[in-house]
């Protein structure tokens, strides 16, 4: 069977037995039933009922395409919703390579496993939401005690920016302030670069970290980056010469006016 979340960014979490384990072409083709089946009708229907498709011969069924048997070997299928209180978060898909009548036994033991399975996602999905929260509160807590301790802060940014990388598990970050004379961006504080030739904004290889900046002040709105295709993000190849992977770009702003940004990866 293949457990396949939904959402924003749809990952394939296989559940195989022992033997197809072993079988690399086998969880190849479960990548395969993926994007086969976020396309079809099926399971449109189970986004939208959250109730379960049972299709003993997929030879007459018009809910699944016949690429489904043709590419795959897929004779009978069931997809069980995984719902919770927000709804349907996901699907369990059982395929078979022979024509099968599921009995009311199957799927009553696969809605049961398919409801403890959604609890299970959900629960973690919170944990992985609080700790992020924690993490946030720990940056700011340790961001607060370093500057109750320092006479000036901003003649002390490099320190500030340096805390909130160590706490934060990053390699790299840099402060951007707004120039209101000139209207541009201005590098005070960096730490985590690779050695580079020049720290003018404008040249390479910092060029593409200004142009995320500047798309940051124009939207007014944090940016997650990444340098090569990643679903929900944009992509900037460019980065990898500064030697980013990924890159969070968070406006600075105070009484609605934006001072800066924040850049770290």
């Amino acid at each position: 069977t293949a457990l396949i979340p939904t959402g924003n960014a749809t990952a394939c979490l296989p559940a195989v037995s022992r033997s197809e384990r072993r079988n690399p072409l086998w969880l190849e083709s479960l990548h395969d039933l993926e994007a086969v089946l976020e396309r079809t009708e099926a399971v449109s229907l189970i986004r939208e009922r959250g109730e379960p498709v049972i299709i003993d011969d997929t030879f007459t069924s018009s809910l699944l395409p016949a690429t489904l048997v043709e590419q795959m070997g897929i004779r009978s299928i069931a997809i069980i919703p995984l719902t919770t209180a927000r709804g349907v978060i996901g699907f369990i898909a059982a395929p078979k390579c022979t024509c099968y009548h599921w009995v009311v036994d199957d799927v009553r033991l696969a809605l049961a496993f398919a409801a403890q399975s959604a609890t299970a996602i959900e629960n973690a999905r919170l944990f992985a939401s609080l700790q992020q929260h924690n993490r946030r509160i720990e940056v700011f807590n340790s961001i607060a005690q370093l500057l109750s301790t320092l006479p000036d802060p901003n003649q002390h940014l490099d320190l500030v920016l340096q805390r909130i990388v160590e706490v934060r598990d990053l390699d790299a970050g840099m402060i951007l302030l707004l120039d209101q004379h000139v209207g541009d961006l201005a590098l005070i504080a960096h730490c985590g670069l690779p050695e580079i030739a020049s720290l003018d904004l404008r040249e390479l290889p910092l060029r593409p970290l200004h142009e995320v900046a500047c798309l940051v002040v124009a939207l007014g709105e944090a940016l997650i980056v990444c340098a090569e295709e990643s679903n929900g993000r944009i992509m900037h190849k460019p980065l990898r010469a500064v030697g980013f992977c990924d890159l969070m770009a968070v406006p600075l702003a105070a009484s609605n006016a934006i001072l800066g940004v924040l850049l770290v990866g």
